[in-house]
């Protein structure tokens, strides 16, 4: 396997982690793997977890994007919108979807059956949640019929993710994420473009939609929903239940249930028609 050369820049990374596969997201920059084994700020090859971590923070560097894989294809629990975005993901990622469960079948979703969700009956099958509503996607996890489902993770391959991550089950890393030494909880979303910083904490159920970031040492609570471009500052504390609105900057903690949204307006008027001025300037008028 080929390694990159040591003044690569980040854009550079990006794309030979897409070529050479998810088995080579982790670079070396550990100052305690210099400490032992000599290296120096500019070796950036590849290294593997070390192999007295727990099963799940090495699910980052497993070369299948689904962990545990699920070679008789995955069940998507939902069929609404954010479906058809988790089906294109996944066929990126090479990832199968076997069929589609709802409560409200109706037809094909992108050519996938779509079921009942209490047609499932407890079976063993391997699911996964496409639902984005953090509250409602937890009132379906609890269903009686899902009781036998396993839950793999996903990490798209194009994500960076350290080998000190922490994912449970069900969580979804989306295209371009980068993820060092954080702590996911269950179900958690992270949908594309996405940055989590040092020894951040996500609570169950908890949706970050595109471009939100977290910087080091924040902790957000469990079904919270960050809205696209948000940026939450270090070490802030965001309880359960919360919502943070698109482009909004969090720099105070939030207790619980609360909401944040920017201040910034956006005026929305009547666009000049240029036509309509040069059609009367050739009348005349």
């Amino acid at each position: 396997m080929p390694h990159p050369p040591a003044a690569m820049n980040f854009s550079d990374k990006l794309t030979l982690i897409t070529e050479l596969g998810s088995d080579s997201m982790i670079f070396a920059t550990d100052s305690r793997d210099r400490r032992q084994g000599g290296r120096s700020p500019t070796d950036h090859r590849p290294v593997k977890a070390h192999s007295n971590r727990p099963v799940e923070s090495q699910v980052s560097i497993h070369r299948d994007p689904l962990f545990p894989p699920a070679p008789e294809g995955i069940l998507l629990v939902g069929a609404g919108r954010n479906a058809r975005n988790i089906i294109c993901i996944f066929e990126t990622a090479d990832v199968r979807v076997s069929k589609l469960v709802d409560d409200q079948p109706k037809g094909e979703v992108l050519g996938h059956q779509v079921e009942l969700i209490d047609d499932i009956e407890g079976a063993n099958v391997d699911a996964f949640l496409t639902i984005a509503d953090p509250v409602q996607a937890q009132l379906v996890r609890e269903r009686p019929a899902l009781k036998g489902c396993t839950w793999p993770r996903f990490i798209h391959p194009s994500s960076v993710v350290s080998s000190y991550a922490k994912l449970n089950e069900g969580c979804y890393v989306g295209p371009f994420a980068i993820l060092t030494d954080v702590t996911l909880g269950r179900h958690v979303h992270l949908f594309a473009h996405n940055v989590l910083g040092a020894r951040v904490s996500v609570g169950d159920f908890t949706v970050i939609l595109p471009h939100a970031t977290v910087a080091s040492d924040a902790r957000l609570g469990k079904r919270c929903m960050i809205g696209m471009g948000a940026r939450i500052h270090a070490g802030v504390q965001i309880g359960d239940d919360c919502r943070i609105g698109v482009n909004a900057v969090v720099r105070r903690d939030m207790p619980d249930g609360t909401i944040a949204h920017s201040d910034q307006r956006v005026r929305v008027r009547r666009r000049i028609s240029f036509a309509r001025s040069s059609a009367h300037d050739d009348d005349g008028s």
